[in-house]
């Protein structure tokens, strides 16, 4: 099964090897890019925004490419 990945297009998928005879097993979707969540975390952690914003700024995390909810 292929999955279509925002940046790097159709992409295969290792299916689940789990396979059941009435319940069909949904492809999962694309892996997140590398701190695109980050941002989400640290706040659920207990980080403040602007703490966020300076450790991004400094470069102690990376800043993902994936659509923030912030």
């Amino acid at each position: 099964v292929d999955v279509e990945h925002p940046e790097w297009g159709n992409l295969p998928e290792i299916p689940s090897p789990a396979v059941y005879s009435e319940t069909p097993t949904p492809p999962v979707g694309v892996s997140p890019n590398v701190g695109e969540h980050s941002e989400e975390i640290l706040q659920m952690l207990g980080y403040s925004p602007s703490e966020v914003t300076g450790l991004v700024s400094s470069g102690q995390i990376k800043k993902g490419a994936g659509k923030s909810k912030l």
